[in-house]
């Protein structure tokens, strides 16, 4: 009677601290919990259901080893969790290098961590748009450009976006048609200048990576 008097004193005692259901379920997935650092969820006000069960997801994909108090230093420095979970799962699923320290930067820096994946798995993206300009002997000239380039995980976080890039080869064609003597000259420059290697070398803070162009004059 004794035994079963403290059983039911312990359970009022811890229940509220300990949410022995998502422990059970974790359980039952396999993943094994810090118990101290579960009931530390309760001290800092986040309810455990945010944390355990993106873990659970975690685990069940197979994802490195994350922790209770990993999702929880994250959750309270403004990011979200069940995004990170979702991105880190997606990423594994589309063959996508995505660290958890990575996804951590690019969730905390505001990002949408599904959307930035699903773009990096893609192979290509391609953008087209028309300058037009005058060389320096008044020759007009209407030049259709075609950008082929695919996002780059690593460089995701630091990066200029698509948009400026876009508007980085833009100013640079300009110049480049508004510096020319004759098309013909400005031809010659065009193919040293829309090289692929020294482009990419060109716009290197750029979170994209350019793999083709294609241009008329």
């Amino acid at each position: 009677m004794i035994f079963f008097i403290l059983f039911v004193v312990g359970i009022i005692v811890v229940y509220p601290i300990l949410p022995l259901h998502l422990i059970y379920r974790a359980y039952r997935s396999g993943l094994k919990l810090n118990l101290l650092q579960v009931m530390s969820l309760k001290f800092v006000g986040i309810p455990a259901a945010t944390i355990i069960s993106p873990l659970i997801r975690a685990h069940e994909a197979n994802l490195e080893k994350i922790s209770v108090f990993d999702l929880k230093c994250h959750m309270l420095a403004g990011g979200n969790v069940n995004a990170l979970i979702d991105g880190l799962i997606l990423a594994k699923n589309c063959s996508v290098p995505l660290t958890y320290r990575l996804g951590l930067a690019i969730d905390l820096a505001g990002r949408n961590l599904l959307l930035t994946v699903k773009e990096c798995s893609e192979s290509n993206s391609v953008d087209k748009f028309l300058l037009e300009s005058y060389t320096l002997d008044s020759t007009r000239i209407l030049s259709k450009i075609t950008l082929h380039t695919h996002q780059d995980i690593n460089k995701i976080v630091g990066g200029f976006d698509k948009q400026e890039l876009l508007d980085r080869l833009k100013s640079d064609l300009t110049e480049l048609i508004e510096n020319s003597s004759t098309k013909i000259e400005l031809n010659q420059k065009f193919g040293e200048f829309l090289n692929i290697d020294k482009l990419n070398q060109h716009y290197l803070g750029s979170a994209y990576e350019i793999s083709k162009v294609d241009y008329t004059l």
